[in-house]
């Protein structure tokens, strides 16, 4: 996602201010009765640092942008043409096109209507569920643009404010140059308090969300009340299961995807396989008893001519 850059702290967070007020000061005056009291204004809490990488450097390694291979764009490209009603509608909720990338970092409106859409948060879930490489899909590194979106998502939740189009770039591009680096398996930042906040904060959106992909890439909001069935094309559909890790060493939250079939899709399957075999148990009973019969007639047939 491409911006004008913001001026962000460097790798050595700057000391935090005590957030403490002083105590009022009495002004006494041997030639006046009267006293006047000040009062020191008491500065807001210091942001969380944000690290800016650079080239060379042993804690977090600059690394030049990625742009996806073509199976990656033309993934992400299946799962718009496959949900378009659904980023549709985000659009129409939130006034903010997330893909295809218009090229306009959101607001603070833009996001806090964004985080407020089902619909929306549900295309940012489920694309951060594919864990798709740290790459850019016109001039939009899409992993960490959903990354931080789900971040702020879940610091809203918390009670904190939508960041500005100013901040959203600042902490997307610091994910995007971590997940770079990661990726390259270079220095990522990985020991900062930032990357710290951010794992937990992925760790419980991914965790706690209803969201589910299926495997013909249908993205369900809530998969507590949706029936899995057979698809339009009659092939069957199972759930994209996400088994979440939040291992010190990973980048970002790490995404196992296992296909594991739903419990009415195993039903299903399992009683449509039962017949044949109950079938062909049958016949096979048949015909043993048709050949136990024929040789009890011979035998017969043998003893009355004796």
């Amino acid at each position: 996602m491409e911006a004008t850059p913001v001026p962000i702290a460097t790798e050595t967070p700057a000391s935090p201010v005590e957030a403490t007020a002083a105590p009022e000061t009495a002004v006494d005056s041997a030639a006046s009765s009267n006293s006047v009291a000040t009062t020191t204004p008491v500065p807001g809490p210091s942001p969380v640092p944000i690290h800016s990488a650079q080239a060379g450097s042993s804690t977090f390694r600059l690394m030049d942008n990625v742009v996806c291979p073509q199976n990656v764009s033309d993934t992400v490209y299946m799962v718009y043409t496959k949900n378009k009603a659904l980023f549709l509608t985000c659009v129409d909720k939130s006034g903010y096109q997330i893909f295809p990338y218009s090229g306009k970092v959101p607001t603070a409106e833009d996001i806090t209507l964004m985080v407020r859409a089902p619909e929306c948060m549900g295309v940012i879930t489920a694309v951060a569920m594919a864990n798709l490489p740290a790459c850019s899909i016109g001039d939009m590194p899409i992993k960490a643009v959903v990354e931080t979106l789900l971040k702020i998502s879940v610091d809203m939740a918390n009670g904190s404010a939508a960041p500005s189009a100013v901040e959203f770039h600042a902490l997307m591009a610091w994910r995007r140059d971590v997940n770079l680096a990661y990726q390259a398996g270079l220095p990522y930042d990985g020991d900062s308090e930032l990357y710290g906040i951010f794992k937990k904060a992925l760790w419980k959106a991914l965790t706690n969300t209803k969201v589910k992909v299926l495997s013909d890439l249908t993205i369900v909001l809530d998969s507590a009340t949706t029936q899995t069935s057979a698809d339009a094309t009659g092939s069957a559909v199972s759930e994209t299961m996400a088994k979440v890790q939040a291992s010190d060493a990973s980048a970002s939250v790490a995404m196992e995807q296992v296909l594991m079939p739903s419990a009415t899709e195993s039903t299903t399957t399992k009683s449509s396989s039962a017949a044949p075999r109950v079938i062909r148990s049958s016949a096979v009973l048949v015909m043993l008893s048709s050949l136990v019969l024929f040789a009890l007639i011979q035998l017969y047939i043998v003893v009355v001519d004796l």
